[in-house]
């Protein structure tokens, strides 16, 4: 009895492992939009941008961010309507958000 329920909980954790390592796809991508990359912490996507007269936020990799602040070692520079300029080790790197969306 004990043999067959560890054969069985064995057999349930090898099951989850297998699936958590499948490749998941996001739904609600664009068509064409790029996937995101397997660089990690180091790949940094742009996800929505707020610009009022009041403040500027842009939503990068799921966090709230102000100019001046940072993330993954980037520094964001400026936020304009549908981009972002960062910088990361001296060099300057430019998010821009999805042009279009289809419904």
């Amino acid at each position: 009895m004990f043999e067959k329920r560890g054969v069985l909980l064995l057999s349930a954790a090898l099951s989850a492992t297998v699936a958590a390592a499948e490749t998941l796809v996001d739904p609600m991508r664009p068509d064409g939009a790029a996937a995101p990359s397997a660089a990690g912490a180091a790949a940094l996507r742009l996800q929505a941008v707020l610009v009022s007269p009041g403040r500027r936020l842009a939503v990068i990799n799921g966090r709230v961010l102000r100019e001046g602040e940072r993330i993954a070692g980037a520094r964001l520079l400026r936020i304009a309507e549908r981009a972002v300029e960062l910088e990361r080790g001296g060099r300057r790197i430019v998010l821009r958000t999805v042009e279009s969306v289809r419904r």
